[in-house]
């Protein structure tokens, strides 16, 4: 009897829900959680492939979207969680992301199983249960998780709050080949989440959520919607917030790591 494929946020029974060619030669199932709702790739035998390059050639928004994530995340900060003094980047990439952050005097520290880490040199951690964190970011981090709940898990014993950015999944579901965001050419999405698993994984880790649009608060205190739709509007604190901010490290950044 062939062993039943299990959903990875809330480990509920599943369903078929498509075939679709990824990274041109793989064929793929994707299933969806007739509990939660979420759709995965049931077997991404792929991965290794897909993260031969980790920065998919596809994603050239990725500049824009570091800087806007890091001055989103800024708000975030001033706003609700003044008192947070230690960060991480989970998922950091090419770590464009800690820079601009450390740039704006906030002193994130790097974590990425497959970079390249550009621009983070000399400021890479790992995650521990042994080393609390304040405030922790996963950016377009979530989508690539097989086991999410597993692969959050450690980062959530560790930090007070997690930040970060997913798009939730439309209703009803796309069909594979009629939504971006699969991004079945690069191969490295392979978890899909709706507003009820995102629910389900917050409880999991032992958060709770607040959201706006793709952007996702997980922490231990309830914070409204409300004031993440607010903050992350665009047009939004570029005064309100001018006399938190905090001096630059990137002089003293370039003085350690050139040894002065």
């Amino acid at each position: 009897m062939k062993e039943s494929v299990r959903c990875p946020v809330c480990d509920g029974a599943t369903e078929h829900f498509g075939n679709a060619q990824v990274l041109v030669s793989h064929h793929g199932e994707y299933r969806r959680c007739v509990s939660c709702g979420a759709v995965f790739a049931a077997n991404p035998t792929w991965l290794s492939e897909a993260y031969e390059h980790p920065i998919a050639e596809s994603d050239i928004g990725l500049i824009g979207r570091n800087i806007r994530t890091a001055r989103i995340t800024r708000r975030v900060l001033r706003a609700l969680f003044r008192n947070a003094e230690s960060f991480l980047d989970f998922g950091a990439g090419n770590g464009m992301f800690v820079r601009l952050m450390r740039d704006a005097g906030f002193p994130f520290r790097y974590f990425d199983s497959y970079g390249p880490n550009l621009f983070a040199k000399g400021f890479e951690t790992d995650v521990t249960t042994d080393a609390h964190v304040d405030f922790a970011t996963a950016f377009e981090v979530l989508e690539h998780l097989r086991r999410p709940v597993d692969e959050l898990r450690p980062l959530a014993l560790s930090s007070d709050a997690l930040f970060a950015t997913t798009s939730v999944l439309p209703t009803p579901p796309p069909r594979l080949d009629a939504w971006w965001y699969y991004s079945l050419s690069s191969g490295q999405h392979v978890t899909f989440y709706t507003e009820r698993s995102l629910d389900v994984l917050a409880e999991q880790l032992g958060f709770i959520r607040s959201s706006a649009d793709e952007f996702h608060l997980f922490s231990h205190r309830k914070v409204p919607s409300t004031a993440i739709r607010l903050l992350v509007r665009e047009r939004f604190g570029s005064t309100v917030f001018r006399r938190f901010q905090r001096r630059s490290l990137l002089t003293d950044d370039y003085e350690n790591l050139a040894g002065k």
